[in-house]
């Protein structure tokens, strides 16, 4: 343990989580900005006041159960590894292996989860600016403030579809984990 901050690494991580690399741009890149863009430009969307509250409170939850979350997975493959550490059976340290290195990902993927929502949460915090700046170039205005609420929109949407999408990403992993768990009891 250290004080170093590894937000950069977590994210790194998370994102590599998703080996294949097609995979991973649409997931992670293609998909939420797209939603996104559609959300605003298309439906006319855009995070509104009365919302903003819900929306932090929801990451918020999701935040404080991640943590939870990640000392479960922890506690699960400590267990695990204490469980199966004198068995020399093969098949036994295959599993062990296996499930070390599934537990591992799921922590960094929860951690990426934690990240984008602790993101999401700032980005929707600064949808709340609202200041009009207006200048002219010849015949042309350019409302600085508006433009900002719409990236600032767009942005925000896709932090919080990266953040939807990686959580039935986790979900998936929980099932997977669940699954392996009951079968190695029989």
């Amino acid at each position: 343990m250290n004080d170093e901050f590894h937000i950069r690494e977590i994210l790194r991580d998370g994102i590599n989580t998703v080996t294949n690399k097609g995979k991973r741009y649409v997931l992670l890149i293609l998909l939420p900005s797209l939603l996104s863009i559609v959300s605003v430009f298309f439906l006319g969307i855009y995070i509104k006041d009365n919302y903003v509250g819900l929306i932090i409170a929801s990451f918020a939850i999701f935040s404080g159960f991640f943590f939870t979350l990640i000392v479960y997975v922890s506690d699960k493959a400590t267990n695990k590894r204490k469980e199966y550490a004198h068995s020399s059976e093969e098949s036994d340290q295959r599993f062990l292996k296996k499930y070390l290195q599934f537990s591992e990902r799921l922590i960094i993927q929860i951690s990426y989860s934690i990240v984008v929502s602790i993101s999401a949460i700032i980005l929707l915090f600064l949808t709340q600016f609202d200041f009009s700046l207006t200048f002219s170039i010849k015949n042309y205005t350019i409302e600085i403030g508006k433009i900002y609420f719409i990236l600032i929109n767009v942005f925000t949407l896709a932090v919080c579809f990266n953040f939807l999408l990686f959580l039935l990403l986790i979900i998936s992993n929980m099932y997977a984990l669940f699954l392996e768990e009951t079968k190695s009891e029989h």
